[in-house]
């Protein structure tokens, strides 16, 4: 049965209503070898990170701590999550960890960092980085190592 577009328009918009109403953001959310999805839910209060089957089953929340966790992004193997996060201060900073949850990194320490991105071949992470206001007026991009080394500032925004 092929819905009319009309109908097609009403069920991507609902559908998309339900993604807001739980607040889940998927930037690479469906992980290349597991079939698992990684999103962002502010259903606990906070934001905080969750995995969950491709078909809803199985939710689980990994970071679980009162501070807010998001900008999940897998690692191209599946392995790994990097994500920005406020724990440990006011600023937001690059965090990876594996995909279980377990061995949270801070990646980054200085100013306020967002929107991770890993490169397709999983060596570099790409990220925001917001300005010190005192300093300087913009963004700008930033790439480092996936181990947090060898931070390189990019371009202007």
């Amino acid at each position: 049965m092929r819905l009319k577009p009309t109908y097609r328009l009403l069920f991507f918009t609902g559908l998309f209503a339900i993604l807001l109403t739980e607040a889940m953001v998927a930037r690479n959310a469906l992980a290349f070898n597991t079939s698992r999805i990684v999103f962002a839910s502010l259903r606990d209060g906070n934001k905080e990170i969750y995995v969950m089957d491709a078909d809803g089953g199985n939710q689980e929340n990994l970071t679980n701590n009162p501070a807010n966790d998001f900008d999940p992004d897998w690692s191209p193997d599946g392995t790994k999550i990097a994500s920005s996060s406020a724990r440990g201060g006011d600023r937001r900073q690059i965090y990876v960890m594996d995909a279980d949850g377990s061995q949270p990194k801070k990646l980054t320490d200085t100013r306020d960092n967002t929107d991770p991105d890993w490169s397709p071949d999983g060596q570099k992470i790409a990220f925001t980085v917001h300005p010190d206001f005192i300093e300087e007026w913009g963004h700008h991009i930033a790439v480092m190592d996936a181990d947090g080394n060898n931070r390189v500032r990019h371009e202007d925004h």
